[in-house]
């Protein structure tokens, strides 16, 4: 028994040797062509691979093979992360309401509601008479032209009237307009005489009216006059047609009358040329110095951007007050500047059709709040504070 047992334990020593592996060994001196021991072992020495093989009785070392290096692995550079761009907003996050009057985006969405309305027009098509002084740039008297099909093809659904006449002279046609103002019978609609109204105050002036009953503007356009001028037709040509609805100018508020009508000349005349809004922002802050002016106050005193951006809806309320008497009163660049921003407000919410119905109401009532109320479900009392945040952001770029 213990004989059998020892020869078993040979026979397992044997089997575990010949069940090892032959592998390659480093570090061992080699000469090609010495003897080596066993069969098939692999050395590797100074770079070769040498391999114990038979020749003839003997086992001796070959030739090796030249091992190729391992190739250091290029080491993958960490992308820098590109930053996203952060997306220029094409428009407000939310819709624009009376309860959302969003600062910057409220005036966009209502020039485009108005441009959007727009009915390709040749006002040719109007009984419309231009009368041009000899000395008027005929590129400016096409500016204004083009302007004037825009707001006509604006209010043809509701407006097309029978006869109009456009007046315009430049700086240097104070002789010629004199004729003009007798032979055309306009001296109803001036304040002085046309010569002083030329040569005053870089000849910036503009008049509508309808003497002997026929839709008139009077307007000079001068030289080197900017951007903002283009909104003048317009302005003029939105006042005849609230005349055209029941005399409307006669039975509402100044903010009413002349905001609406700056609004339309901005949005029709110019919007599409002032993508940053600097030319309306400049507009309402010439405004603000003719209040101070009108007031009697020194026109760096900046009264009114100054009470706007208060945000007191006390003071805004005020300010609206003041200017409501129907038919004018109170100062008008109050009422250009408040009633422009009222109407950029009332038309981003409700949309253009709104502000055509309220306009057509007056032709079944003369009672402007009760129109107001009818036509956008709010009092005006409660408006005027909706419109507070608004006016005080807008006062604090005024300033």
């Amino acid at each position: 028994m213990r004989i059998r047992g020892s020869h078993s334990k040979v026979l397992l020593i044997a089997l575990a040797i010949t069940l090892i592996p032959v592998s390659a060994i480093s570090a061992q001196k080699i000469t090609p062509g010495s003897t080596c021991k066993v069969l098939n072992q692999k050395v590797v020495y100074q770079n070769k691979s040498y391999t114990c093989t038979k020749s003839g009785k003997k086992l001796v070392w070959n030739k090796g093979v030249v091992l190729k290096p391992t190739p250091t692995p290029t080491p993958t550079p960490t992308p820098t992360p590109t930053p996203t761009p952060t997306p220029t907003p094409t428009g407000p996050a939310n819709k624009i309401t009376i309860d959302n009057l969003d600062p910057v985006w409220t005036s966009v969405v209502a020039f485009k509601e108005v441009n959007d309305r727009i009915i390709t027009f040749d006002s040719s098509k109007l009984n419309i008479t231009y009368i041009v002084g000899p000395g008027v740039d005929p590129k400016r008297l096409s500016d204004e032209r083009l302007g004037i099909d825009r707001i006509a093809g604006l209010w043809s659904p509701y407006f097309m009237p029978e006869k109009i006449r456009f007046i315009y002279v430049s700086e240097k046609d104070s002789e010629w307009a004199e004729k003009i103002v007798v032979s055309e019978q306009l001296s109803s609609m001036l304040y002085q005489s046309i010569t002083l109204m030329i040569t005053q105050n870089s000849c910036g002036f503009a008049l509508g009216g309808r003497p002997n009953g026929i839709y008139t503007n009077i307007q000079c356009l001068a030289t080197g006059q900017g951007l903002g001028n283009l909104q003048t037709g317009p302005h003029e040509y939105t006042h005849f047609f609230q005349y055209f609805n029941n005399s409307l100018p006669d039975y509402s508020p100044c903010w009413i009358t002349e905001g609406m009508a700056h609004f339309y000349g901005n949005a029709v005349g110019y919007s599409t040329q002032d993508p940053n809004g600097k030319e309306r922002l400049s507009m309402f802050v010439g405004q603000t110095y003719n209040y101070d002016r009108d007031k009697g106050n020194s026109q760096n005193a900046r009264t009114l951007p100054k009470i706007m951006a208060e945000g007191s809806t006390e003071k805004t309320t005020a300010l609206f007050n003041a200017i409501e008497k129907p038919g004018g009163g109170g100062s008008a660049s109050s009422c250009y500047v408040l009633g422009g921003l009222a109407f950029e407000a009332l038309t981003a919410s409700y949309g253009q059709e709104k502000i055509a119905a309220f306009m057509t109401s007056f032709k079944s009532s003369k009672d402007w709040k009760a129109n107001f109320l009818s036509t956008f479900g709010i009092e005006v009392s409660r408006f005027y504070e909706k419109l507070t945040p608004y006016l005080a952001f807008w006062g604090l770029k005024m300033l």
